[in-house]
């Protein structure tokens, strides 16, 4: 990871957009099935003691213990390259197209959201660069299927 992040510095510097976006758009897909299904069970977890336990303090233990580690590690362990890799890809939009600091800001924020980050990552690419119009189409096509699959699956 380290390695990663140099290189993207490196890219950084010599304005290569290209080296930018496709790790980011690398890391968000290999860590996104990992993100989501953590994620899911972190959420079942924090389900299942809200629904046991009418203690508000065992309410906010549960997201305190279960939900806060999960964001911290997701968004800044995991995450760290993708992060890095779109605010240099911003830091050269904002060069280049001469992007405000508030719409810099506004997707600098918007990444830190799971599935906001991606959608603004395909706005970023297509917008500004015409590039990621295809991985778009295939995410939104696989991301359709999967939601239902998960409502026909349970009905059978």
């Amino acid at each position: 990871m380290v390695l990663q992040v140099r290189g993207i510095e490196s890219a950084k510097k010599i304005g290569d957009i290209n080296y930018c976006l496709n790790t980011y758009f690398l890391y968000k897909y290999i860590t996104a099935p990992f993100i989501w299904s953590c994620g899911r069970i972190v959420a079942s977890m924090v389900l299942i003691t809200v629904k046991s336990s009418d203690d508000p303090i065992g309410i906010a233990a549960a997201f305190g213990l279960l939900l806060v580690p999960y964001i911290f590690t997701v968004t800044v362990l995991i995450g760290l390259p993708c992060i890095i890799s779109i605010n240099f890809a911003l830091y050269i939009a904002k060069e280049k197209f001469g992007m405000s600091s508030f719409k810099k800001m506004i997707h600098f924020f918007l990444q830190l959201i799971p599935i906001l980050d991606l959608i603004d990552g395909f706005y970023i690419s297509i917008k500004y660069w015409k590039r990621g119009k295809v991985a778009a189409v295939i995410t939104s096509f696989c991301l359709i299927v999967g939601i239902a699959a998960y409502f026909i699956v349970p009905a059978l």
